[in-house]
């Protein structure tokens, strides 16, 4: 990243009460599964595929802070929410 650069990423927010609830119980399940290495927010979607088989995408649910502590975390010294499609801006990132 240029001196001053920006970066600009998404992110799947949790924003509501039921999303953070979702998200808690697929976390419990996967838990009462013996699957240790899930962290709560991991999400993983089912979809039939052209060829008729069952397909598996994951993602991860995020707060907002947690998003601008993972940012902190990497280097980034200013993360802000810019817009209603969870787009962030990062920059002012430490050397």
């Amino acid at each position: 990243l240029k001196p001053g650069g920006k970066v600009i990423f998404s992110a799947h927010l949790i924003r509501t009460f039921e999303q953070w609830l979702r998200v808690t119980l697929a976390w419990a399940r996967h838990r009462a599964r013996g699957e240790r290495g899930s962290e709560r927010g991991d999400w993983f979607t089912w979809f039939l595929t052209p060829r008729g088989t069952i397909g598996k995408a994951y993602s991860h649910r995020f707060t907002t802070g947690r998003v601008k502590a993972e940012a902190a975390q990497a280097g980034f010294r200013a993360v802000r929410l810019e817009s209603e499609m969870m787009h962030f801006v990062a920059g002012d990132f430490r050397e």
